[in-house]
C-alpha cells in the first residue's frame, strides 16, 4: 500500500527545477537540496521508486487545471493565457527567432505573440539561467480554457504528428493519449526528433505537432464563431473543425461530439530543434497576461 511520504515525493517532483543534463535520481536530489530540500539515501530511493500511477495522467490533471485558470477576454483582449516555456542558449537565439518567424507565416503555430525573457529573469518558478534566453509561447490549452469560458467543455483527447501534404493535413501518423502519459507528447515527438515542421513551413509538406479534441456538437457554432475570432487578434493557428458525429482525419468521435484539430503552441520549437539548435521546453509551464506578449520584430 502506498504512503503519503511516497505521494510526496511524486509532488516534490512536480516542482520546477532548470537543469541543463539528464535526470536521473542523484541530479534531482543535488538541485533540491539547492533548494532547501534534502534526501536521505533511503529518500532517493524511494524517489526513484515511487509508484508510477501518480506520474500517469499527470498532463490531463494539468489541462484541466490551467483550462478553468485562464481568464483571457475575446473581447478586450486582456486576461490570463497559458505559456510554455522554452530556454535557448543565449548565442543560437536570433537564428531561432528567425525559424520561429518562418514558422509563424505558415500558420502552424498556435499565436504569432511572444515573450522573451533574458538571463537571470524569472517566468513562474524558472529564474532564466545565465547564456540563456527564454522564449514563451502561447500553448494550445488556452483554446480550452477560452472555451471552457463560454461554457463550451472540450475533451481533450490526444497529441499527435499530424503529416501535412500540400499544406492540407491529411492523417496523424503517431498519437499519445493525454490521459495516459506524464509528459507533453509534444515534449516527447520534439526531443524524438519525429517532426519536420520547418520543411512543412517552407514547403507544404511534412510532420506537425497538434492536438485533439472534441466539442459537445449542440456547441458548434459558438465555437466557430469564437475561433474565427481569435484568428482574427493574433491567434492564426489553423483550426480544422469537423462535421458532427463524423470522422475527422480517419479519426472517430465520440456519440454528440464533434472533432477539432488544434496547432501545437510548440511547433515553432519543434522546427529550431530540427535546425540543429537545442531547447529545454516545458509545455503548460504558467499563466500569463496575453498584454505582456508581443509580435516578434
Amino acid at each position: 500500500m502506498e504512503t503519503d511520504i511516497e505521494r510526496e515525493f511524486v509532488a516534490i517532483l512536480k516542482k520546477p527545477v532548470v537543469v541543463n543534463e539528464p535526470l536521473g535520481t542523484r541530479v534531482i536530489s543535488r538541485k533540491l537540496e539547492e533548494e532547501g530540500i534534502y534526501l536521505t539515501e533511503k529518500g532517493r530511493e524511494k524517489l526513484a521508486n515511487a509508484p508510477v500511477f501518480d506520474k500517469v495522467g499527470m498532463i490531463a490533471s494539468k489541462i484541466d487545471d490551467l483550462s478553468y485558470k485562464t481568464t483571457f477576454d475575446l473581447e478586450t483582449k486582456t486576461g490570463d493565457i497559458i505559456l510554455n516555456v522554452s530556454l535557448i542558449q543565449k548565442k543560437d537565439f536570433q537564428k531561432a527567432i528567425d525559424i520561429v518567424k518562418e514558422v509563424c507565416k505558415s500558420k502552424l503555430c498556435m499565436s504569432d505573440m511572444f515573450l522573451i525573457a533574458e538571463a537571470g529573469q524569472e517566468l513562474g518558478f524558472t529564474i532564466v539561467p545565465d547564456n540563456m534566453v527564454a522564449l514563451g509561447t502561447v500553448c494550445a490549452v488556452t483554446i480550452n480554457g477560452i472555451l471552457l469560458r463560454h461554457k463550451i467543455l472540450l475533451k481533450s483527447r490526444f497529441g499527435g504528428i499530424l503529416q501535412i501534404d500540400n499544406s492540407k493535413p491529411r492523417r496523424f501518423t503517431e498519437i499519445i493519449e493525454y490521459s495516459s502519459s506524464s509528459i507533453d507528447p509534444a515534449e516527447i515527438f520534439i526531443k524524438g526528433k519525429m517532426t519536420s515542421v520547418l520543411e512543412a513551413a517552407r514547403t507544404g509538406a511534412g510532420k506537425v505537432l497538434a492536438g485533439f479534441r472534441e466539442i459537445p456538437s449542440v456547441c458548434l457554432n459558438e465555437t466557430r464563431n469564437i475561433l474565427s475570432k481569435l484568428c482574427q487578434i493574433g491567434f492564426p493557428g489553423t483550426m480544422i473543425i469537423g462535421e458532427p458525429h463524423q470522422p475527422i482525419l480517419q479519426i472517430p468521435v465520440s456519440s454528440g461530439y464533434t472533432g477539432l484539430i488544434i496547432p501545437a503552441g510548440l511547433n515553432p520549437l519543434a522546427a529550431v530543434e530540427e535546425a540543429g539548435i537545442n531547447t529545454r521546453n516545458m509545455s503548460l509551464s504558467m499563466m500569463m497576461d496575453f498584454q505582456k506578449l508581443k509580435p516578434l520584430i
